[in-house]
C-alpha cells in the first residue's frame, strides 16, 4: 500500500567517531596525544572535509602540563 506525507530520515554520517557533522565553524575539541590516534584523527578530518566541504585545523597544544591534539572547524 502506498503512504504520503512520510518524511524523508536525514542520512547518518558514515563515521561519526569524532562528530565532525556537529562541528560548527570556530569550535574545537582535544584529545591526547597519542601518535597512532592522532594519525588517524587527521587522516578523518582530511578524508570529512574533502568529502563534505569544509575545513579543518589541527595543532598540537600544551594544555595543563600535557600534550594534546586541538582540531578546529575553520568553515
Amino acid at each position: 500500500m502506498f503512504e504520503t506525507s512520510v518524511p524523508i530520515p536525514s542520512v547518518m554520517p558514515r563515521n561519526n567517531r569524532y562528530n565532525f557533522h556537529k562541528m560548527d565553524v570556530g569550535v574545537s575539541f582535544t584529545i591526547d596525544f597519542e601518535p597512532l590516534d592522532v594519525q588517524r584523527l587527521r587522516v578523518a578530518a582530511c578524508n570529512y572535509g574533502r568529502r563534505n566541504g569544509k575545513k579543518f585545523t589541527t595543532r598540537k597544544v600544551e594544555e595543563n602540563g600535557d600534550w594534546k591534539l586541538r582540531v578546529w572547524r575553520e568553515f
